[in-house]
């Protein structure tokens, strides 16, 4: 019975299902509707990486602006961007480094009519892998506050100063070094903080590449800042120089304060001046001395020069002169006896030789010396003190002073004869005449 008019029964099941599907679409209509950005799954990436390579996406075509799915109203109403998968296999790419791109909505798979994105294929860049270490260093942004400072050696540290790159060969050649940036701007005491680490090429250009993996990208850093002080400097000379040889006094120095830096603890332990003694000895010296000191010696544990391409070092230059001798003659006028007892008359016995004053001393100190100008001070009252007498009468021999300045040395001692007289006996002599 079945087989009986089997194309009439056949035409008859055809003109059903039209029937049917034409009452579904009036029903249940087909319609398009578009999702916006839907991420490309990339799979079997291994497969590169066993072989050494890597691979880059080219202009965001990992990434669908938008995807269409055209279905019935009912099944559309139900989706979302999570239903929609797209995927390009790496097993899969062409010649010109692309991946053709598969849509798939599971659990809709009989209901979707068609999928399809604004782009078909993700274009990839694909090359040797490789990889290389570099150099972490700092750069200082900005001044720290008036009166401190960062010193350029161990001044700021990076717990690493290293770090490796691993990406495309092209990408890791042009990396030259990698920079943390560090603001100092205003501080007066140390800090510590973590901060990115960026690549820079030759040029010092910031590079930045998604597809380059860095073993750090931050780094703590640690910044010690130090106050500045200015410390005076002084020279003491010690020791004796040689027997006729005069230290003139004039010490020349090429420095007489030096900046220092430290921390307010550090800086406390020095003292508020430096002083060199020991350092410029002058012992058994017949002629001007430059000796060098080096006042890192003084500095304390922790202390730096402000200046650090200071080396230290000080030069200190001492005049010493052969001593110089004047012969100076005490002349009659010249002579002032003071302080004679009440009726006694004296005066200097004139001698053929008078008495002359040797007097040593740098050559300008002894300079202004004239004979003209020599006074020689005879004082009675002080000689008496030494030398008591009942009857101040006769000739004696009394010294004589003189008022020398500074840096001018008496070598010898200078005497003349005074001859005392009672003024009482000089009276009656001259009555008896």
């Amino acid at each position: 019975m079945l087989l009986d008019n089997w194309v009439l029964k056949l035409a008859s099941l055809t003109v059903a299902f039209i029937l049917w599907y034409v009452v579904i679409i009036e029903e249940d209509p087909v319609e398009d509707k578009t999702f916006y950005g839907i991420k490309v799954n990339l799979i079997n990436t291994e497969k590169l990486v066993e072989l050494g390579r890597v691979y880059e996406v080219l202009d965001g075509t990992d990434t669908l602006r938008s995807v269409t799915v055209e279905a019935p109203g009912s099944v559309l109403d139900k989706l979302s961007e999570g239903d929609i998968i797209a995927q390009a296999d790496l097993n899969n790419i062409s010649g010109m480094n692309t991946v053709e791109i598969q849509f798939s909505c599971p659990g809709y798979t009989r209901d979707i009519i068609d999928i399809s994105g604004n782009i078909s294929n993700v274009k990839l860049s694909i090359e040797d892998k490789a990889s290389k270490s570099v150099d972490i260093k700092y750069n200082m942004i900005g001044e720290v506050a008036e009166g401190h400072m960062i010193s350029n050696s161990g001044g700021i540290t990076l717990a690493h100063t290293r770090l490796s790159v691993e990406g495309p060969k092209s990408k890791v050649d042009q990396i030259a070094k990698a920079i943390v940036d560090v603001d100092v701007s205003g501080a007066t005491t140390d800090f510590a903080t973590p901060l990115p680490v960026y690549l820079i090429d030759k040029e010092g250009n910031t590079l930045s590449f998604d597809s380059v993996e860095q073993s750090v990208k931050t780094v703590n850093v640690n910044a010690a800042v130090l106050k500045i002080v200015e410390k005076p400097i002084v020279y003491n000379v010690t020791g004796e120089v040689a027997e006729g040889y005069l230290q003139t006094g004039v010490v020349e120095s090429s420095l007489s304060s030096v900046k220092i830096a430290g921390s307010p603890k550090t800086l406390n332990r020095m003292p508020d001046v430096i002083v060199f003694d020991e350092e410029l000895n002058i012992t058994g010296a017949t002629e001007t001395m430059t000796i060098e000191v080096d006042l890192r010696n003084k500095l304390s544990t922790g202390i730096i020069f402000e200046d650090e391409e200071f080396d230290g070092k000080a030069t200190v230059t001492i005049y010493i002169e052969e001593e110089a001798e004047k012969n100076l003659t005490l002349r009659r006028e010249n002579q002032q006896i003071q302080n004679v007892p009440e009726g006694i008359i004296a005066e200097v016995v004139i001698e053929q030789d008078m008495p002359a004053l040797q007097v040593k001393g740098l050559a300008a100190d002894i300079a202004s010396l004239r004979e003209s100008t020599l006074t020689g001070i005879i004082d009675v009252a002080e000689w008496l003190e030494q030398h008591p007498t009942e009857s101040l009468t006769g000739i004696y021999s009394l010294p004589v002073s003189f008022a020398l300045g500074e840096g001018q040395n008496a070598v010898n001692h200078v005497s003349v004869q005074v001859q005392f007289v009672e003024v009482e006996t000089e009276i009656d002599e001259a009555a008896q005449e």
